[in-house]
């Protein structure tokens, strides 16, 4: 969706205009701050499905528990949406004087279709677990070509907002959900359901306490990506807001297609972990690292000697796009591949109250820093922040740490 979102970007800009563009990009954003709404419960069923893969009925019943924990959940938030919408100050938290029937029916639109997603999605999640990224990135890539082809349609006949919030949030509660039904099916989960006992008390601790776990690294990894739009809006501008949108497509390419493969090893070192093989686990880990940080070097350094022809053929020469803005995000490409690959690592060593304790120390130097910066040095600013935050408070750190825990390990299995 994020390739998607990239290639169809110059159209969107064309028709909306950088103002609206950016109010969507802001009401997104925005939204985007609630993926914490899934409690987590996606990420940690994950884990366990990858941990017990081999025990069918043990997988049905943590697949059972999480449905039905998201099913109460997300449907109290959808009744409580209904009955407070009219109530919520939104031309506050979206910095619009008066906000139109369009901008208010977008944000509603916007927000129902994230929340049904977040049950929806988790279908994925399933799928990784079962060492089946093949079919999720599938449904992934048919549901991106669908969201093209409407998105299309709806920019060349009507390019209103709530149209586009309908396309943008609600093809993904489609496809996700036509992939649920039919792989639930074809794996008996659904039968195997009824049947199957619940988990016991003390699985129930386990499980919803490694999903409390990664819902706060959620959350922050959240705090620190998705709010410098909503920085950027307070402190600069709906251009300024469009520009860096703009950029931060550019360079979520790269990000998009290490995540796909990272959200595949992350299940693979769990079940590598459970066995003790971590010889492998060092190998691959080494050659994803390496692999992760030369393709991002090789890509900011593309985008930064075609950044003219960029300029001039895919936004038409319709937006400028700085050099010190395009540096701010280059390294932060740089950066991210590393600190992606050491917490997909971690999330699979269920190494997970290591990193929420960093977490906590990286949203508060990453909302400090940005701040701060973009006071100083404008637009860049803000990506400025994040790189400083998550170099100090996460990269530096928790591999000194993986370091430690792979000889302390080495160490114990010799001994042995």
């Amino acid at each position: 969706m994020a390739i998607g979102s990239f290639m169809v970007l110059p159209l969107m800009l064309e028709k909306l205009g950088q103002n609206t563009f950016g109010i969507w990009m802001v009401i997104s954003s925005s939204v985007g701050l609630m993926g914490f709404l899934d409690l987590g419960l996606g990420s940690a069923l994950m884990n366990y499905i990858a941990f017990n893969s081999d025990r069918k009925a043990d997988v049905v019943k943590f697949i059972k528990t999480a449905y039905m924990i998201q099913f109460c959940f997300i449907g109290i938030l959808l009744i409580v949406l209904q009955l407070s919408f009219a109530h919520i100050p939104w031309d506050g938290i979206l910095n619009i004087r008066q906000p139109g029937a369009n901008v208010l029916r977008a944000v509603a639109i916007t927000v129902t279709c994230f929340l049904v997603n977040l049950v929806t999605s988790t279908i994925y999640a399933i799928q990784k677990g079962l060492q089946k990224s093949y079919t999720a990135n599938a449904w992934l890539l048919a549901g991106t070509i669908i969201y093209l082809l409407l998105l299309w349609l709806v920019l060349m006949k009507n390019p209103a907002l709530e149209w586009i919030a309908l396309v943008n949030f609600g093809v993904p509660v489609v496809v996700s959900l036509v992939n649920s039904v039919l792989f639930l099916y074809k794996e008996q989960v659904f039968s195997q359901a009824f049947i199957s006992r619940n988990i016991s008390w003390r699985e129930m601790k386990l499980f919803t306490g490694d999903s409390a776990l990664l819902l706060f690294l959620q959350l922050a990894a959240m705090i620190c990506f998705q709010t410098d739009c909503l920085i950027l809006a307070h402190y600069t501008t709906y251009a300024g807001v469009a520009q860096f949108t703009v950029a931060a497509k550019i360079f979520a390419i790269p990000m998009v297609i290490l995540g796909v493969y990272l959200q595949s090893l992350w299940p693979a070192y769990a079940k590598a972990f459970s066995d003790g093989n971590w010889a492998w686990i060092k190998r691959v880990f080494l050659n994803s690292l390496f692999f992760a940080f030369l393709g991002a070097v090789i890509f900011v350094a593309a985008i930064g000697l075609s950044k003219d022809l960029l300029v001039k053929y895919w936004l038409s020469g319709q937006m400028q796009i700085s050099a010190a803005l395009l540096a701010a995000f280059g390294l932060w490409a740089v950066v991210n591949s590393i600190d992606s690959n050491i917490a997909t690592l971690l999330n699979g060593l269920k190494k997970l109250k290591l990193q929420a304790f960093w977490a906590l120390i990286m949203v508060m130097a990453n909302l400090t820093f940005s701040i701060l910066l973009v006071k100083s040095y404008g637009v860049p600013g803000v990506i400025w922040g994040t790189v400083l935050s998550t170099t100090l408070c996460s990269v530096i750190p928790c591999a000194v740490y993986i370091k430690h825990l792979y000889n302390v390990n080495i160490k114990l299995k010799a001994a042995n």
